[in-house]
């Protein structure tokens, strides 16, 4: 099956608290997006009509899991990953934590 420019119905945004994760939202939306759901670590970015914001941190598994749970019963068309993370010396971390 070719999907190729077909229209998510539903996606997942990984990083939407940064400026590309929230304007991906912002444009699934506006591009007729039935249901966004919008992760960060603040767990409160890009809220819109249909954009569904929910905390998310890849070092807390229990974010993870509740991640899993609120998309269970939508099937993602889409699922972008707008994170920024560097190596840094010793290990990773964020790009930049204002």
């Amino acid at each position: 099956m070719n999907d190729v420019g077909k229209k998510p119905r539903c996606a997942v945004v990984f990083g939407s608290a940064g400026g590309i994760g929230g304007a991906l939202c912002h444009a699934l939306e506006a591009d007729g997006g039935e249901r966004i759901f919008a992760g960060s670590r603040i767990g409160d970015a890009a809220p819109g009509g249909r954009i569904t914001p929910f905390h998310f941190d890849l070092g807390e598994e229990t974010s993870i899991n509740d991640a899993a749970e609120l998309t269970r019963d939508h099937e993602p068309d889409l699922v972008i990953v707008a994170t920024g993370v560097l190596t840094l010396e010793g290990g990773t971390g964020p790009e930049r934590s204002y």
